[in-house]
């Protein structure tokens, strides 16, 4: 399978959380699987306008914070800080206040409290801010049990204060991978106010996307290797295209790269639908670079020809078909002369992986040994441009590439390659797979942990067949 660069975006956050695990190479265990922290099951909430109009919807990850009544949440609010803190006393006056208040008055109380209580965190350990986002998650699950039936909007206010989970520390033990958290949290509510929306009297409930639900499906979707997240991620930039009335160049330009971005990630982990996915992603690019081309500046259109080189790649992985592949060359080759042109001769290492990727299949499927051989240097030099910038990210990405790169350049059938020059070559790859294995492990990387398994499978029969016929020669 032909992996192309995704967006390294989300990996800043995994950073933290396996930054022990990068310094020590040996063997740790992947974390456990994305679930949350409470699986009893989990009633629906039905909510109804003054017609009568009902909706439904479940929170399972907002209902497995427990509120443990006023006294009990109060306790455990008096022990986030020391006694002259400024935020107990405000605590203690909100808790005298909450104890006192009105039942039509209690839920909106319970949302200030909780956006009080996690916004404080920035002085805490981690420890603190976790045990304090955990109580501004109960009090917001305290305030969605006692909103009335019939009062949409006050959930509303509630379901749009779920960001109290992004003050969770990299190590938050309510949800694995903790990174996740907050993306987890924020597709949560924004279904729910997707599924609200018909009984709080808008009237755009057919275009409505809430904020940050696009990108949260995306990470999600993502890092779960998950393609009905990712279809529901292009769905939402759909509906949020078309609410523009008369889009402007850079607003379609803007729609027609995430859309390619998401549909292409969900291409990657479709068997079946992957090359349709990734052609109706790349449709939308390929019509403003049509329309406007020849009114684009070069440095512009750089990573246009670059995300749909990624694009044609990865239906090329799917169809294995030339004309898809020379289609993924020629735009990678146009985004690598422009970035060698505005980067003084020295082209990014992504477009030189992506080129490298092109190159390689177009190698493979024509016996080209010249771009056989041409690939694997592309990926060497994009190779050392990462391990001297120290990324741990752009390394592991590399490492990935070079040692799939490699063991393919080894099985090819290249007459002036011998065998024994072969196995260092496998031996590279073997070494490259082994290292990497471990960061997808612990970031929770599907797609990339399964490709650096299956070269490292693949690389591993190789060696031993060439290692055999070796010791039979010299017999």
């Amino acid at each position: 399978m032909k992996d192309r660069l995704l967006l390294w975006v989300v990996l800043g956050a995994v950073v933290l959380y396996v930054a022990s695990a990068a310094i020590n190479k040996n063997r740790f265990v992947p974390p456990p699987p994305i679930v949350p922290i409470d699986s009893n099951p989990v009633t629906e909430r039905v909510f109804r306008d003054k017609s009568g109009h009902e909706i439904r919807f479940k929170t399972p990850l907002l209902d497995a914070f427990h509120y443990e009544g006023d006294a009990g949440f109060c306790a455990e609010l008096k022990k986030l800080s020391p006694p002259a803190d400024a935020f107990v006393e405000t605590s203690e006056a909100s808790c005298a206040a909450l104890s006192s208040a009105k039942p039509e008055d209690r839920p909106r109380q319970l949302v200030e409290l909780a956006t009080t209580i996690a916004t404080a965190t920035s002085d805490r350990d981690n420890a603190g801010k976790d045990k304090s986002v955990t109580l501004a998650l109960s009090a917001l699950r305290a305030a969605l049990d006692e909103v009335p039936a019939d009062a949409p909007d006050q959930v509303s206010e509630i379901l749009d204060k779920f960001w109290v989970a992004q003050f969770a520390s990299n190590t938050f033990p309510g949800y694995q991978p903790s990174f996740l958290f907050g993306a987890a949290m924020e597709v949560e509510s924004g279904e729910a106010e997707i599924a609200l929306c018909p009984i709080t009297g808008r009237t755009d409930c057919n275009l409505y996307v809430p904020d940050k639900l696009m990108q949260a499906l995306t990470d999600l979707g993502r890092w779960k290797s998950d393609e009905a997240l990712l279809l529901r991620a292009a769905e939402m930039l759909e509906r949020n295209y078309r609410r523009k009335a008369g889009p402007s160049k850079n607003d379609e330009l803007d729609f027609a790269k995430d859309y390619i971005r998401t549909l292409g990630y969900a291409g990657e982990i479709s068997a079946e639908r992957g090359a349709d996915h990734v052609r109706k992603g790349a449709a939308p690019l390929e019509a403003w670079l049509q329309k406007y081309e020849k009114d684009t500046l070069g440095y512009e259109l750089e990573p246009i020809y670059g995300h749909l080189g990624a694009a044609y790649g990865r239906i090329a992985d799917k169809t294995k078909a030339l004309d898809d592949a020379k289609k993924a060359m020629q735009f990678d080759t146009q985004a690598y002369q422009l970035s060698m042109k505005y980067r003084s001769g020295e082209a990014s290492w992504e477009d030189m992986a992506n080129l490298g990727d092109s190159t390689l299949l177009v190698g493979e499927l024509e016996r080209n040994e010249d771009q056989i051989k041409r690939a694997l240097e592309l990926h060497r030099e994009a190779f050392k441009i990462t391990h001297k910038s120290n990324d741990v990210e752009e390394t592991s990405y590399m490492e990935m590439k070079l040692a799939r790169t490699l063991q393919h350049y080894a099985a090819a059938d290249l007459s002036s390659v011998s065998d024994a020059e072969r196995i260092p070559l496998i031996e590279e790859s073997v070494s490259l797979a082994n290292g990497v294995i471990p960061f997808f492990e612990s970031a929770g990387s599907r797609i990339y942990l399964n490709i650096t398994r299956h070269v490292l499978d693949q690389a591993q029969i190789q060696l031993a067949k060439l290692r055999e016929a070796k010791d039979a020669s010299q017999q």
